[in-house]
């Protein structure tokens, strides 16, 4: 019975916990892919060789879309 009732009490609080998550809207972004690290101001002018350096130094990608970066 005590079982029972952790299982229901973990269930409930799952769903209770996952609803903001669940009625998320979607949305539509449109920008530049950069990276995370110098995000949307890059370190050197040409912002492909600045990207792609900081990618080979273990940086992720990055939506760049106005002044924030979504990492990839």
């Amino acid at each position: 019975m005590k079982k029972r009732l952790a299982a229901s009490f973990l269930f409930g609080a799952s769903l209770a916990l996952a609803g903001p998550t669940l009625g998320a809207a979607d949305m539509t972004l449109t920008g530049t892919v950069g990276d995370a690290m110098c995000g949307v101001k890059h370190a050197i002018k040409d912002a492909v060789a600045c990207t792609k350096g900081c990618v080979k130094k273990g940086s992720d990608y990055a939506l760049i879309v106005n002044d924030k970066a979504y990492t990839l």
